[in-house]
């Protein structure tokens, strides 16, 4: 693996979160936190809205943006922050799913500045298909106030031996959908992650990782569960952190609304 930058958001040029409303909810029995940031309504390609093609735009992002690069990863400021200090990481070859490397860099660097990291697939709330990684300098307390239960290898797909010193969990009830947890050192999680995208049957999906732990989400085929939530729902929601494109909508969100929200967009347990 590469030699990841000390502070890697050091980075970044500045550029401060445009945050005009914020809420709490209590979803599923863990406090999660609602955001308005409407500097996010200008993006193109948002799911929901977008034809079946458009150009893709990666390698020119990558081309004028970079400010770090290692073999197989770039590394660029978001465009569309929902956090204070956030970076994406980039594949540079042309494919839709994270490769093992770059999730290595990727769970290296969340390790390393007690950070988060979070994907979105095409048909989980990403707005370009080339795949990358959001790079998060903080954490949420959302997911590790959720119940958990342990899970076996086989009922995902794997055998013991490929856990790799891993351990498997799952969030529990009340958390109503499929929220599968990789814990371990970076690089054995990265190979796990890795085995199960390669498992799992659903195209589309959502990864999170915080605090040593990857979770990953299996999707439905809903990425808009409108009315409940006006929006592609992706990684950020499954965080903790909602965002939304207007005062208006989040002021009117209820816990109800968005715990459906959830529903519809996973795959039971």
């Amino acid at each position: 693996m590469p030699s990841i930058p000390d502070d890697p958001f050091s980075l970044l040029p500045s550029q401060p979160l445009n945050v005009t409303a914020r809420a709490e909810l209590q979803l599923f029995g863990a406090g999660a936190e609602l955001i308005c940031l409407p500097d996010r309504a200008a993006r193109s390609g948002v799911p929901g809205t977008r034809p079946a093609f458009q150009p893709n735009r990666a390698d020119e992002i990558i081309r004028r943006e970079a400010v770090w690069e290692a073999p197989g990863v770039a590394l660029t400021p978001n465009r569309f922050p929902f956090a204070d200090r956030h970076a994406v990481l980039w594949c540079t070859e042309r494919r839709w799913h994270p490769s093992l490397a770059m999730l290595e860099v990727g769970f290296a660097i969340e390790d390393a500045t007690a950070g988060t990291t979070i994907v979105n697939s095409v048909g989980a709330a990403a707005s370009i298909a080339r795949s990358h990684i959001h790079l998060i300098g903080e954490r949420l307390p959302y997911l590790s106030q959720l119940r958990k239960a342990d899970l076996e290898a086989d009922v995902v797909g794997l055998r013991k031996t490929d856990l790799d010193g891993c351990q498997l969990e799952r969030l529990a009830s009340p958390f109503p959908v499929l929220a599968v947890g990789v814990r371990g050192p970076h690089a054995n999680r990265a190979r796990v992650v890795h085995r199960l995208l390669e498992c799992r049957t659903t195209p589309a999906f959502n990864l999170i990782g915080s605090e040593g732990t990857a979770w990953l989400v299996p999707r439905s085929e809903v990425e808009v569960p409108a009315p409940h939530f006006p929006q592609a729902l992706g990684g950020a929601e499954f965080w903790g952190r909602w965002c939304f494109d207007d005062r208006d909508t989040l002021e009117k969100s209820t816990a109800q609304a968005l715990e459906q929200a959830v529903r519809l967009t996973g795959v039971s347990p």
